[in-house]
Parts: structure tokens; sequence; C-alpha cells
């Protein structure tokens, strides 16, 4: 059987060798086609624009387009309205530059922004054509967190979906070993079980609807397969954790007693049907 390469390889060697594509791609790009005269600005903006999984890519990538469109149309105007070594195009700079960087705490858009705004200003200077530099910087930033882009989504991509999935197995397999240890302190008619002993994987549970709502609204719609099947996990595991902690608290609450070896047998071949479910849950 065949094993996919990016099964084999470690996840931060498929990263840096998506980081390698992306700047490949976006050297190719730059000089067959713009013919720019220094690309290291889109080179740049490729590395700094790979994130680890699409979710990432999806939201700060088009933050990041939309921040760099921002910052560089302010910085044409600048350029159009002001001698780029001028006082007064300093000051616009610096009071542009200020500004995003204030607003960046609200978005991440404006941090690229204030980094568009200066790079592009910057290159407007000492130049014959102002404008002209300054919109090939801009292309250039532009390219490079495109080139990313493509790559993130294309080449090994790292799905929330599955990320959420792994975690889900990992919950369920632990239900399965508290769902046991909860039955047999039953039937020895043990109690004193610590209260907290759930804690952790109430917690796990409760964050799942936030990694799902997070899928829903960041993911691609390609690399939203099974969110439905996940969905339905997510619930089966919240009614899980409930009944676990019924358990829990019925158990520490009882008096000691012994159960008749009927009814043991019984609780017994209950939860030896329910935990082979749960496992298949889990996957």
């Amino acid at each position: 059987m065949r094993v996919p390469l990016g099964v084999l390889l470690p996840p931060y060697l498929r990263q840096g060798i998506k980081t390698a594509l992306a700047v490949g791609l976006t050297i190719f790009i730059d000089s067959q086609f713009l013919h720019s005269p220094e690309y290291v600005w889109a080179v740049l903006a490729a590395i700094v624009g790979m994130y680890c999984n699409v979710a990432e890519v999806v939201q700060i990538g088009f933050n990041r387009l939309s921040g760099i469109i921002l910052g560089g149309s302010c910085a044409l105007a600048f350029l159009f309205f002001f001698q780029p070594n001028g006082i007064w195009g300093h000051i616009a700079l610096t009071c542009g530059v200020a500004l995003c960087s204030a607003l960046a705490r609200l978005n991440s858009r404006y941090f690229m922004a204030a980094i568009a705004l200066a790079c592009v200003f910057l290159a407007g200077q000492g130049q014959a054509d102002a404008v002209s530099s300054a919109l090939l910087r801009l292309t250039d930033i532009g390219l490079g967190v495109l080139c990313a882009f493509v790559i993130s989504v294309s080449v090994w991509p790292v799905r929330m979906t599955d990320a959420l999935r792994q975690d889900l197995g990992r919950q369920f397999h632990e239900a399965v070993r508290l769902l046991d240890e909860l039955v047999n302190a039953l039937l020895r008619g043990g109690r004193g079980l610590p209260a907290d002993l759930l804690d952790p994987l109430l917690e796990q549970a409760a964050a799942n609807h936030e990694f799902l709502r997070r899928v829903r609204a960041r993911e691609l719609l390609g690399y939203r397969r099974g969110s439905q099947v996940l969905d339905e996990q997510v619930r089966i595991m919240d009614r899980c954790t409930e009944h676990l902690h019924v358990v829990l608290d019925a158990l520490n609450d009882s008096h000691e007693e012994k159960h008749d070896p009927d009814m043991s047998a019984a609780l017994r071949r209950v939860a030896d049907s329910l935990m082979p479910a749960l496992r298949h849950l889990g996957g």
C-alpha cells in the first residue's frame, strides 16, 4: 500500500517545504511576468503569509490582503499629494503609521496596513516616477501573500476538521476509560471518587463547540467535508459527559451497598455494550 509523502514527513518539515514552494512560486511569477527589479518584498510577504492550517490562512490572508490594499492606497494618496522627500510627506507617513498601529489591536489588517503604508511610501523616494514605483512595491507584497495562500490550501492542507476529529477521538476513548472506572466503582459499592474526576473531559467537550464554530466560520467550504458528522459527534460527547457526571454524583451521594449478582451482571453488560460504540465513534 502506498503511503502519501505528507504522512511520512513531520509537520515542521511539511511547513518548511510549503514555505519554500511559496517563495519559489513568488520568485517565478515576479521575475517572469512582473519583471520587478527587487522582489525581496514579495519573498518576505510569502514567508510571513504562511500559516499552519487552512482556516488561519483564509482568515489572516484576507486580513493581510485587505490591509495591503488599505495601506497601499493611503501611501499612493500621500505620494500624489505630497513630495516623497518633503516634510509634509514624512508627517503624513508618521501619522498614518501611528493610526494604523493604534487600530491594530482591533484587527490584524491594520498592522499589515501600517507595514504596507511604510514600504510603499518609502519605495517612491528617490524615484523619477514615485507613484509607479510604489504601485510595483504594492503588487510585490500582494503577490507574496497570494502565493502563500495558494500553496497553503493546495499542498498538504492542514484542516481544522482533522484536528477536531482527532480531539474527539481522544475524548471518546477517555470516556470509555472513565465509564469503566465508574461502573467498577459502582459495582464494588465504593464511594469517594474525586469530584473533579470528569473536569478535564468536561472542559474539552465544552471547547468542542468553539472549535466547530471556527471550522464553519473560517474554513473553506471544500475543506469542511464531514462537518455534519463532527457536529453529531460533538452533541453525543455532550450527552456522554452529562451521563457520566450523573453516575459520578450518584456514586458519591449513595450509601455503600451491595448489588445482587443479577443486577451487577446487568450493569456490567450495559457498560460493555456501550464501550465498543464509544470506541467506534472515536475512530
